[in-house]
């Protein structure tokens, strides 16, 4: 984009911490690593708390090496003692490949998943490192009849988290 016109109105999104919004999805999954797939529709705070996720398992005596796959800057933001790498303006599946395969990442987390990453993803997934990631959705219903399916059936991710409700609603044992 060049040149806008006839602007009538601006957005602007400033991010902001949101308190403990990550503890019941970082308690869920450090009790058993995994690929989650979190959901809620534009504006419910997946983004806020992605990178919350992401702050919390990076810091600490026990902290993980996570890579995030920020294309569109809006994640990357965290604290020096944090061990987060972020890949910043990559196209989704490009960064998700280079984070898994030479940053030695531990988990990798990205924002706004759509049908454009599914297939690198399907490539990744046997390496073994878990994806922590979220999707434009208003119900678990419509993630499974999406083309991101095809990551919940093969096991990349083996549970979806509702961000409005923040729990897990749906896990490979009941047929997510």
């Amino acid at each position: 984009v060049h040149t806008l016109s006839a602007v009538s109105s601006l957005v602007f999104r400033i991010a902001h911490a949101v308190p403990h919004c990550a503890d019941r999805l970082t308690a869920s999954f450090l009790a058993k690593p995994r690929g989650i797939l979190l959901f809620s529709p534009p504006g419910g705070g997946k983004t806020t708390m992605l990178r919350a996720f992401a702050e919390r398992i990076s810091i600490g005596e026990s902290a993980l090496r996570v890579a995030v796959v920020d294309s569109r800057g809006e994640l990357a933001s965290f604290p020096k003692e944090s061990l987060v790498d972020v890949l910043s303006g990559y196209p989704k599946a490009v960064g998700a490949e280079i984070a898994v395969r030479t940053l030695a990442a531990e988990v990798l987390v990205m924002d706004e998943l759509g049908r454009a990453e599914v297939d690198a993803l399907l490539t990744l997934s046997s390496l073994g490192v878990p994806i922590v990631a979220s999707a434009h959705a208003h119900k678990a219903e419509e993630i499974r009849q999406s083309p991101l399916a095809a990551l919940m059936r093969t096991g990349v991710f083996s549970s979806l988290w509702d961000v409005f409700a923040d729990r897990e609603c749906g896990t490979e044992a009941d047929g997510a």
